[in-house]
């Protein structure tokens, strides 16, 4: 093969133009103005007059020196409409996902990726539920359920939903009473500020259940502080729009004044528990009432909530709470999550909780 005479480029510069064209095929797949063509030709005589040392290229010249004595010629020039198409085309791996420059290199195809869709599919809890549609629960709760199907289209037509971002405060103890809430999806812990800056945990409301109902009834201002424990989506009624439905229908009035018996007996039951339980009893009823085990099945239940709200909920410090937890954990009986307890004995504790 005879010599191939090169463009007068600086070794540089042809380097430069190597990796550009490279570049642009590998990442934006866009067919490069110039190629570059590596041939092997005989090693070229020096000038006379000019003495080349051994291995010595022509400064003119990009080139490598192969085993056999002959030299790689790079000859940049421009490509042709063939070329410019050919090089367009991206390698594909056997599954049709792009096959990157570092897995051309290598020979070989990388397994392709699945899409952003799948691997968020992938994350979710399989278990999770969609958010209650706002007539589901008014025709699921008790203090809507025995209206008739016109009543409970009317108070879906007041019905505002709200998306909650976990750990956004719903409203403050002090704050308006405007109107009334319920959880379609997350829960939101009920609590009380005290001086040193802690709080007291009073209950934990769940999916498909409803909070504020105290300030709709007496139009005072909030007793307590709401706090959002995972992304929560709420409905809220407005008290002017919730108080002539309570006129007109006393039996929602009655059941109202039902749950909030129930939050009282539910009170004196902690303050009874925080003065003459121990700590095992105590943590053993708080887990479970909060996990809710019979709704779970033969699943484990899974708790969204720290070590220190939990201590807050019955009233011990943190590092009595995790010491407690972690013996249960040895035991086999609960698992410690990041920012969640996972039930997997609630017999166990079940028996504790008997105890006194």
């Amino acid at each position: 093969m005879g010599a191939l005479t090169a463009l007068p480029v600086e070794k540089a510069a042809a380097q430069g133009s190597v990796r550009a064209s490279t570049r642009a095929t590998n990442d934006t797949h866009e067919a490069p103005l110039f190629c570059a063509r590596h041939q092997w030709s005989p090693t070229p005589e020096p000038p006379a007059g000019r003495e080349r040392r051994p291995g010595a290229a022509p400064s003119n010249v990009p080139a490598t020196t192969g085993a056999t004595g002959q030299r790689r010629v790079i000859k940049v020039e421009p490509c042709s409409q063939e070329g410019r198409s050919a090089m367009n085309t991206s390698p594909t791996s056997s599954g049709g996902q792009p096959v990157t420059a570092r897995q051309a290199r290598a020979g070989g195809s990388a397994r392709p990726h699945p899409p952003r869709d799948e691997i968020a599919a992938g994350r979710s809890d399989p278990s999770a539920q969609a958010p209650l549609a706002p007539i589901d629960f008014l025709r699921g709760h008790p203090a809507f359920r025995p209206l008739s199907a016109n009543i409970l289209e009317q108070i879906r037509s007041y019905v505002v939903r709200k998306r909650v971002p976990r750990g956004t405060m719903i409203f403050a103890k002090g704050d308006l009473g405007s109107g009334l809430m319920a959880v379609l999806e997350g829960s939101v812990r009920i609590s009380v500020p005290t001086l040193n800056g802690h709080e007291i945990v009073l209950s934990q409301v769940s999916r498909g259940e409803v909070f504020g109902e105290m300030a709709v009834i007496d139009g005072q201002p909030r007793s307590a502080n709401a706090t959002a424990v995972e992304n929560c989506e709420l409905m809220v009624i407005d008290r002017r729009n919730f108080l002539p439905v309570m006129r007109s229908h006393p039996e929602v009035a009655i059941k109202l004044l039902e749950l909030l018996s129930a939050r009282l007996r539910q009170s004196n039951e902690q303050v009874e528990d925080v003065m003459f339980s121990s700590l095992p009893v105590r943590l053993a009823r708080a887990v479970l009432k909060l996990a809710r085990p019979a709704e779970c099945g033969d699943r484990p239940a899974r708790l969204e909530i720290t070590q220190r709200e939990l201590s807050q909920t019955i009233g011990v410090s943190r590092e009595s709470t995790n010491k407690q937890l972690r013996t249960w954990q040895k035991r086999g009986w609960i698992r410690l999550d990041h920012a969640a307890i996972t039930l997997l004995n609630a017999g166990a504790l079940s028996r504790i909780k008997e105890e006194r």
